[in-house]
């Protein structure tokens, strides 16, 4: 049973929280080492730091104790931090299998085409880049977007 501490750091947006809720998670894993989600909470934290570094080998312990025990929330938050966290290691083409495999999986879940998006630019592949984050944006509500939606899909197929 993880410690009820823990939750209100892991919700906090500062950085001494957070900081709390590593060293708290660190200690909960070391006698519970297949428990997935506090793997993904300390990825969390640490990237919520951005220390990337960190929270690239917690994602792993994540997924080898199976993101599937996490909440669906929590499992397209999964695909959206270690995507992240792999472009911003320069880990490019893992970023780019691992966020397109979570489009697999979510394709309604319009987060991960943005870092999808954000992948494909940092591969200097701005045209598919640009596209997939204009297509994306078309997808939003229609008040996000005022109307323009169809124009929105139009120019991005127009991209070059």
């Amino acid at each position: 049973m993880r410690p009820s501490n823990i939750d209100p750091l892991l919700f906090s947006k500062k950085e001494p929280d957070r900081k709390e809720c590593i060293g708290l998670l660190k200690e909960h894993l070391n006698s519970f080492p297949s428990d997935t989600k506090s793997w993904y909470d300390l990825a969390c934290c640490n990237d919520f730091l951005g220390q990337e570094s960190e929270a690239e080998p917690a994602y792993q312990a994540a997924q080898a104790s199976g993101i599937e025990h996490l909440s669906i929330e929590d499992q397209r938050g999964f695909y959206v931090g270690l995507g992240s966290t792999l472009r911003n290691i320069g880990k490019l083409d893992e970023s780019f299998d691992l966020l397109q495999q979570g489009i697999k999986i979510f394709p309604d879940y319009l987060a991960l085409r943005v870092f999808l998006g954000f992948t494909l630019h940092s591969m200097s592949r701005y045209k598919e880049a640009s596209r997939e984050l204009l297509t994306m944006s078309s997808l939003l509500p229609n008040a996000v977007l005022d109307g323009y939606e169809r124009a929105a899909v139009f120019y991005a197929k127009q991209l070059d």
